[in-house]
């Protein structure tokens, strides 16, 4: 069937699941998330959804190989490279903001229904994070000491 501009009928929409990342390794990142220029000049990338299966953290090269980084995380959506190294991302299972490293992952803020990308800002006492929380329809301002 056709249907012309002036048509009322549309035609049915498909959703067509999302394409993996992919390297020259052949490593795929389901559902990749949020992206963020990491200390070393690769970027970073969070793989997220769907919520029955947990994602993990990966590093870029410049040279597109993919690294993991961290396996068995949960719907991970923004993140930020610390100047320790350590990250900053946010977590819809947990509803948090989390500062993750080699050494295991701490909760630094909480409550959150959709805890979205994020804006870091530098502030002389240490870090301001905007987090959007898109549920709940507003903006969390999260303080984070030097």
């Amino acid at each position: 069937m056709r249907y012309s501009r002036l048509s009322q009928r549309q035609p049915p929409r498909r959703r067509c699941p999302p394409a993996p990342a992919r390297s020259e390794n052949g490593l795929h990142v389901a559902h990749p998330n949020g992206l963020s220029p990491a200390k070393d000049g690769s970027l970073l990338m969070v793989g997220s959804m769907p919520a029955e299966q947990r994602r993990g953290i990966y590093s870029i090269s410049a040279g597109g190989k993919i690294t993991t980084l961290a396996k068995d995380l949960d719907r991970l959506d923004g993140l930020y490279q610390m100047d320790d190294g350590s990250l900053l991302i946010t977590d819809w299972n947990s509803g948090s903001l989390l500062r993750w490293s080699a050494k295991g992952t701490e909760a630094l803020a909480k409550g959150f229904k959709g805890p979205a990308d994020f804006y870091v800002v530098p502030e002389a006492s240490g870090l301001l994070v905007v987090v959007p929380d898109l549920v709940q329809s507003e903006l969390r301002l999260v303080r984070l000491a030097r």
